[in-house]
C-alpha cells in the first residue's frame, strides 16, 4: 500500500522534509525518511524547523514542515518573522490535535485554537479528512505556496488513514 501523504508530497516536488514527533504521522515520518526523494532532518524544535526549511528553500529545494498543530503554534513567530516578511513559502502539514474524540485534556486548547492562530497569521489552510483529501489537497496548497511565496497549512483530522 503506499502512503497518500508522501506520495502528494512527492508528486507536488516537494524534497526536503522537516518533521517532529507526531503519533498520526509517525508511520508516514518513517517512510519520508527512508524515501531517497526526499531529504529528511529532525530539528530540535518547530520554530529551527521553519528556518531550516526557510534555509532549503533559498538552497533550491521545496520544502515541507510536518508536526503536530502545538509545533504550528510554537513556530508562529518563526514563520511571520522570516516566512511572511522575507517571501519565503513552507507547506505545513498538521495533525490535528484536540479535536472532537480527543482522549488526552491537554490537546483541547490546541484545537480550538489552531485555525483561529492560522487565521490571524493570513495562512491559507485546508482540512484533510481523508486519504483522497489528502492527494488533492497537496498539490493545491503547494500552488498555492509557490505563488504566494507565504506558508500553507494542511491538517490531517486525528484518525485519518493515509495508506491507500
Amino acid at each position: 500500500m503506499k502512503n497518500a501523504l508522501t506520495e502528494a508530497l512527492a508528486e507536488a516536488g516537494v524534497d526536503f522534509v522537516c518533521v517532529f514527533p507526531s503519533s498520526g504521522m509517525s508511520a508516514t515520518q518513517k517512510e519520508i525518511d527512508g524515501d531517497p526523494r526526499f531529504t529528511c532532518i529532525y530539528p530540535s524544535n518547530e520554530g529551527e524547523g521553519a528556518a531550516i526549511c526557510a534555509g532549503a528553500w533559498l538552497a533550491g529545494k521545496r520544502p515541507a514542515l510536518l508536526m503536530e498543530n502545538s509545533g504550528m503554534l510554537l513556530s508562529a513567530y518563526q514563520l511571520m518573522r522570516l516566512n511572511a516578511a522575507y517571501d519565503v513559502p513552507l507547506l505545513m502539514v498538521l495533525d490535528h490535535r484536540g479535536g472532537p474524540g480527543e482522549g488526552n485534556w491537554w490537546a483541547m486548547p490546541l484545537g480550538w485554537s489552531m485555525t483561529p492562530v492560522l487565521d490571524a497569521l493570513r495562512v491559507p489552510w485546508l482540512m484533510a479528512d481523508t486519504a483522497a483529501d489528502v492527494a488533492t489537497f497537496v498539490p493545491r496548497l503547494v500552488r498555492s505556496m509557490l505563488h504566494s511565496k507565504y506558508p500553507v497549512a494542511l491538517i490531517l483530522r486525528r484518525g485519518i488513514g493515509l495508506e491507500r
